[in-house]
């Protein structure tokens, strides 16, 4: 992917992103204003409590645009791997957002429910704001999901899901409503609860959600599968490993990574490989990828018979766990085994103990053999 296209697919997701963003403020502010209008005149709680809900879906969408303006500023001289991260920043505000307008209506409920509140007189244009409501938000949970698909966006498939899920409480609000106006039940300061539960529920979801890439979250399996598959398109390449995306915002990553090569290469035509397998991954992934040649020794038969039987005692230890950069070096009549392994993701073995055990393991078949095990947690398997 050439610069150009690159610029040109930000400035795409951006108008694509900001679009989603205006909609989103739209809608929301028109529901927030009739329910509010409703909630008031017919002294409803939990329609009340519906309206703010939906004026933080407005507040959300509105920092979502200001968001992807952000992350579309190029790099500069304190950010050189540009601003992407702002896209997950501004999800980070509208989780805390969110969740202090949850806290509140929280308050407010139980306060009512103890204390007692003034009985709702639900009007049948209430009713009409409620079921106009689910119908807007359900034709807005499609609108999120496709575009949110398009842009390959978590934030805005967030909020696909979030607007279906303003649809159950919008209905479990009209149903509070329906049970007052037929049979006098007065569930309104309930429904209220029930509905700065869901807020509650729906700010720490988005609050783990955006937090996952700021934190360094595990890459999806599509994009690893790619990289790996471009990179193994030539077969002078044995095997990779080692292999870690930086994420740095929405089409801002960067992968690390070894390729296993035949020692018998120079140091030209390893170096030339590897150059070619990373422009393979650019030009498929639009990852940028730094790969490091890694000699292998091929032909040498103890090297091989050593190296089985190190996997297959592996295996006793933890049958998931895989092993690179295996080297045995011999000096004064010492033999070295030099080799890193990556655990499986279940075993959850502290690093000094597992690598103790391992050693046990190997001497019991090779006593005398000086091990170095260096423990890799953070290679993507």
């Amino acid at each position: 992917m050439s610069e150009s296209d690159f610029k040109n697919e930000k400035q795409q997701r951006a108008r694509l992103g900001q679009k989603a963003g205006m909609t989103g403020i739209a809608f929301n502010c028109m529901l927030f204003l009739f329910k509010l209008t409703a909630g008031l005149l017919s002294h409803s709680m939990s329609i009340v409590s519906d309206a703010v809900n939906n004026l933080t879906d407005a507040g959300s969408s509105l920092l979502t645009i200001y968001g992807f303006r952000l992350a579309m500023k190029p790099a500069d001289e304190e950010h050189p791997l540009g601003h992407g991260r702002f896209e997950y920043i501004t999800g980070l505000l509208i989780s805390v957002i969110i969740l202090l307008a949850g806290f509140d209506l929280l308050r407010s409920s139980i306060s009512d429910i103890l204390t007692g509140s003034e009985a709702p007189d639900i009007s049948a244009m209430s009713f009409a704001v409620l079921a106009v409501s689910i119908a807007v938000k359900f034709w807005m949970s499609h609108f999120y999901r496709s575009t949110g698909r398009k842009l390959g966006s978590t934030a805005v498939e967030a909020a696909a899901a979030d607007s279906l899920s303003d649809c159950a409480v919008t209905g479990v609000v009209l149903l509070s409503a329906i049970l007052n106006a037929t049979a006098g039940i007065d569930i309104d300061s309930w429904a209220s609860l029930i509905v700065s539960a869901f807020i509650l529920w729906s700010g720490w979801k988005e609050l783990m959600e955006t937090a996952r890439p700021l934190l360094g979250g595990r890459p999806s399996d599509e994009l690893v599968h790619a990289i790996l598959s471009s990179v193994m398109e030539d077969q002078k390449i044995l095997g990779v490993h080692d292999l870690v995306i930086h994420d740095y915002g929405p089409g801002r990553e960067f992968a690390t990574m070894d390729a296993e090569l035949p020692d018998s290469l120079s140091f030209r035509e390893s170096h030339l490989i590897v150059n070619e397998a990373e422009r393979r991954v650019e030009s498929v992934t639009g990852v940028e990828t730094t790969i490091h040649a890694d000699p292998v020794r091929i032909g040498d038969a103890k090297n091989d018979e050593t190296e089985r039987l190190i996997r297959n005692l592996l295996v006793i230890v933890d049958p998931g766990m895989t092993m690179h950069d295996f080297e045995i070096q011999e000096a004064d009549g010492k033999q070295t085994l030099t080799f890193d392994v990556v655990p499986s993701p279940a075993n959850q073995t502290p690093p000094a103990q597992l690598r103790e055990k391992l050693k046990r393991v190997i001497a019991s078949r090779l006593p005398g053999v000086e091990l170095v095990i260096r423990i890799d947690p953070f290679s993507v398997r």
